[in-house]
């Protein structure tokens, strides 16, 4: 199976790519990765990237003219109409390591990771699952509430699906805002539109760092473990010079507190990474060019 993530040019998706890319590397899975790098002007790749310059399945594409949230349903669409990528495939978070490798369910075109319900999702949503099952004469009753997360199986894709998801996400930003999780509420609604289609189902493939002895392919790591790790803290929005300035951190914020099974497998990750030759080398150079530009500035 190949596994598809997509991500913007910035440093703060930078340190994530590098976890996710080390993970596959310990499974010996790295040529199963494929990675759309948007808006390839930004910052180039700078030396901390060390996995993500070397990692030989990605291709750049000009950012998503759409909404930022959607970005990832656009480069996928991008990878599986060029044949990147082909089904069966994964879609996966840049937040995530491997755990074990994913798999969909046989009798399924389609699985997703069965996400916890969002009530104002549900809310804003459930209107126009009604009106399209109406059209379709799809009892909805019969149907229940679809928990899309962001993890996605296809073992079997029609690009149409994926257009039809772009444009389910950008109406619903102009008819509902973007408060929502606008890439779930397009994927619930383009899934919808395919029901008579597509067979669906659902499977927990995802744990959090809160979980702890539970069966999981993937560490899903968005809301952090607060105070220690929090993923927001690390956005270095100053560019490629802040990121050099880190001296190591988002991954000595995640070395800090170590109480789940779940902290400690990506632990495992972050101390494999940077117990590295080649990634010692880089930070040992972005420092020196750290100390440069400090220099200069004073």
């Amino acid at each position: 199976m190949q596994y598809f993530t997509s991500i913007d040019n910035t440093p703060y998706f930078h340190w994530q790519t590098e976890l996710l890319i080390e993970s596959f590397r310990m499974k010996g899975m790295q040529d199963d990765l494929y990675i759309g790098i948007g808006n390839p002007q930004a910052h180039g790749l700078p030396k901390l990237t060390t996995n993500l310059r070397s990692h030989p399945n990605k291709f750049f594409f000009e950012a998503y003219s759409g909404h930022p949230a959607l970005s990832r349903i656009y480069a996928a669409t991008l990878a599986v109409m060029n044949g990147a990528i082909e089904a069966p495939f994964a879609l996966i978070d840049c937040d995530t390591v491997l755990l074990k490798p994913l798999e969909g369910s046989p009798e399924a075109d389609i699985t997703f990771h069965m996400a916890e319900e969002d009530e104002t999702l549900k809310t804003a949503l459930e209107p126009k699952i009604r009106q399209l099952c109406k059209d379709y004469k799809i009892n909805r009753d019969a149907i229940g509430w679809l928990p899309v997360g962001h993890t996605i199986v296809f073992n079997k894709i029609e690009e149409t699906m994926l257009f039809r998801a772009l444009q389910w996400g950008e109406r619903i930003v102009q008819e509902e805002g973007d408060d929502l999780d606008v890439e779930r509420a397009a994927w619930i609604m383009a899934f919808h539109d395919y029901l008579l289609k597509s067979k669906l189902d659902a499977r927990f493939y995802e744990a959090t760092l809160l979980h702890h002895n539970i069966e999981a392919s993937l560490i899903h790591y968005d809301h952090g473990l607060p105070p220690d790790f929090v993923k927001k803290n690390f956005t270095y929005k100053d560019g490629a010079i802040g990121f050099l300035a880190a001296g190591g951190d988002p991954y000595n914020a995640i070395l800090k507190s170590n109480p789940t099974s779940m902290t400690n497998a990506l632990q495992t990750v972050v101390k494999s990474y940077l117990g590295r030759d080649d990634v010692q080398t880089a930070f040992a150079e972005a420092d020196k060019h750290k100390n440069t530009v400090q220099g200069e500035v004073s």
